[in-house]
């Protein structure tokens, strides 16, 4: 196969990704696939933003923090990210509205007794033999005297870059470029960055978008894997995450667009694709099977 034919299988798995999320989400019953990894294991969304976990601080936390007070947006999705349990940010949702900073003995009284107090879906790294309530409190206590207020004012609607802020999330303590991007990607869709000018031009891969476009590149001979450890690297696969980009304004390769791709779903869903090609076509297995 070419890398022209593994792009088509690349869209054709997102499509069918989409098209499950769209018959589960109508009441419909299983199986919501023929695809033998779609129906066996779990694979996030094609957009972040239809996750149950983002839609869920979208709602009780990003919209009324952007309303409120949208120099508080940096902190509150820190908090949000780290922890990002539902059970666990609702018994501190009008905590995290009303102002962290001025709620920090409320804020662990009401997660002292919670376990798990944060979602296992992240890599949290906290003080060593620290609890990881305690490791998040002393994350988000060392955030809160980093100058977070001053990042806020400092973003210009429309020229200030998703990039940027990235880096700057990144010199806070223990927040490595994987949670950086998280809090990047909420933020976009915020009064802060909404209008970043380089939503279509930039994004964070990690080791899973490399693998995935390994897996484009899978019938090329002698061609080193794609890495994600310099800043050469990221900016070589920042370009191929481009070019797939504009193949995803082809309505064949995705047929609604009305919705269309930005940089985060390139990078997301080669991530998934990565994922999917491990069980299709051999790999290192998946563990998240359904029930």
């Amino acid at each position: 196969m070419s890398y022209q034919s593994n792009l088509e299988e690349f869209f054709a798995y997102a499509k069918e990704r989409e098209r499950v999320r769209l018959a589960k989400e109508s009441g419909a019953s299983r199986p919501w696939t023929i695809d033998t990894a779609l129906g066996q294991f779990r694979f996030c969304n094609v957009y972040r933003e239809d996750d149950r976990t983002t839609r869920w601080i979208t709602e009780n936390i990003r919209e009324p923090v952007d309303k409120t007070d949208p120099l508080g947006l940096p902190l509150a999705m820190t908090i949000a990210n780290f922890i990002n349990r539902i059970e666990s940010l609702d018994l501190v949702k009008d905590l995290i509205v009303e102002g962290y900073h001025v709620n920090r003995a409320r804020f662990h009284e009401r997660l002292k007794d919670v376990n798990p107090v944060v979602t296992g879906a992240y890599v949290i790294h906290s003080e060593i033999g620290m609890p990881k309530l305690e490791g998040c409190m002393f994350i988000f206590d060392w955030y809160s005297k980093s100058g977070w207020e001053e990042l806020a004012k400092s973003i210009e609607p429309g020229k200030t870059t998703l990039e940027e802020v990235h880096k700057w999330l990144m010199e806070v303590k223990n927040v490595g470029a994987f949670m950086a991007y998280e809090i990047v990607t909420d933020l976009r869709h915020t009064s802060l960055l909404r209008d970043a000018p380089d939503i279509l031009t930039w994004a964070s891969p990690g080791p899973g978008a490399a693998r995935g476009l390994d897996w484009l590149y899978r019938d090329e001979a002698d061609r080193k894997p794609f890495s994600y450890g310099s800043k050469k690297q990221r900016a070589i696969m920042n370009e191929e995450m481009q070019k797939i980009l504009a193949a995803s304004r082809d309505p064949a390769n995705w047929p609604n667009q009305d919705r269309p791709w930005e940089m985060r779903e390139v990078e997301h869903t080669l991530c998934e694709y990565d994922k999917w090609c491990r069980v299709t076509h051999g790999g290192k297995r998946m563990k998240r099977r359904y029930p």
